[in-house]
């Protein structure tokens, strides 16, 4: 019985090391120019950005989706009820450090 929970731990222990290597491969063989740590960057800002958008208040942050795709720019889309929320989460993600821009593609929801 012991022999066999052990092998159990080990093969999920297996698993849980494998998964991020996998990640990590997929980002290195990228056919694109992004690098790993390019990859990292954008996603430790779009992290900030989304928990600069949590913690705003005055905007609904659950219907904006935040991506970086190049170093330092932001892209935001979904909605809000109005302009002023759209230029408000524009201006939060700016303020963000390590945004350089912000392409806020945001638009207003249909009532």
């Amino acid at each position: 019985m012991q022999k066999l929970l052990n092998t159990m731990l080990l093969a999920v222990g297996l698993t849980v090391v494998a998964v991020p290597v996998t990640v990590l491969a997929d980002t290195t063989t990228n056919t694109s120019t992004e690098t790993t740590t390019q990859y990292t960057n954008g996603s430790v800002i779009t992290t900030k950005v989304k928990s600069a958008l949590l913690s705003a208040s005055g905007i609904d942050s659950n219907d904006i989706k935040v991506q970086t795709e190049q170093p330092g720019v932001v892209i935001l889309s979904g909605t809000q009820q109005n302009q002023a929320q759209i230029n408000r989460a524009k201006n939060i993600a700016l303020g963000v450090q390590g945004v350089n821009k912000v392409i806020n593609n945001l638009t207003i929801a249909p009532k």
